[in-house]
């Protein structure tokens, strides 16, 4: 998927897992989107979507230092306008809650479902 202008829609990936960079990686490779960059906690997440302002981010909810939720209120607070995709293993009701709360309407629970991840990126970009 490319821009109007025939640029790459760029994606930042947060998330302490290695194993879940790489899973997101290929499905990003596989849309022709480029990974503009990763991070492995909430608080290098911060700073590294203030550094590159990607189209869109993966974020996870239980990292390190900050956790996905607070990284997304910051992120948010930075660009109302962003697009943040949370993808995490902890998927109850009261999470889902808090999610909706802060304005993020798009939320995969782990392990990741390659085809709904997919579906989720075409349908957000293709809005964006």
């Amino acid at each position: 998927m490319r821009k109007k202008n025939g640029n790459q829609y760029e994606v930042l990936i947060i998330d302490d897992s290695k194993l879940v960079h790489r899973m997101e990686k290929e499905v990003i490779d596989k849309l022709d989107l480029k990974l503009s960059g990763t991070a492995k906690n909430g608080k290098e997440g911060v700073k590294k979507y203030k550094e590159l302002l990607p189209d869109l981010v993966l974020m996870d909810l239980t990292m390190p230092l900050m956790n996905g939720l607070k990284a997304s209120e910051e992120i948010l607070e930075y660009n109302k306008e962003a697009n943040i995709i949370v993808v995490s293993a902890m998927s109850d009701i009261d999470i889902r809650k808090q999610v909706k709360k802060i304005g993020i309407n798009n939320f995969i629970e782990k392990p990741l479902d390659e085809e709904k991840l997919k579906k989720i990126l075409k349908k957000i970009l293709k809005n964006n």
